[in-house]
C-alpha cells in the first residue's frame, strides 16, 4: 500500500483543496474534508493509472520561514 502527503487548504469560496506533494498536478477540491478525501482517493488513483512511470520527488518536511517586514524608503 502507497502513502501520499496532501496538502488542504481552503479557498475564498470555503472549498477545501487538496494536493499531493509526491504527485506534481494532482489535485481536487470540495466543500467538506470527507468529500475531498474520497476525490484525493479517486484522482490519485487516475494519476498513477496514467503516470505510473514518472518518478515522483520524496516528500522530506514542511518548514516555516519568518521574515522580518521590508520597510521601503519613502519617496518625498
Amino acid at each position: 500500500m502507497e502513502e501520499f502527503n496532501i496538502v488542504i487548504e481552503r479557498g475564498e469560496d470555503e472549498y477545501y483543496i487538496g494536493s499531493v506533494i509526491e504527485l506534481p498536478g494532482c489535485h481536487s477540491q470540495a466543500k467538506s474534508i470527507d468529500k475531498l478525501m474520497e476525490r484525493m482517493k479517486e484522482a490519485i488513483e487516475l494519476y498513477l493509472e496514467v503516470e505510473r512511470d514518472i518518478k515522483s520527488p520524496q516528500f522530506i518536511g514542511i518548514q516555516k520561514l519568518r521574515l522580518k517586514p521590508v520597510r521601503l524608503p519613502s519617496s518625498a
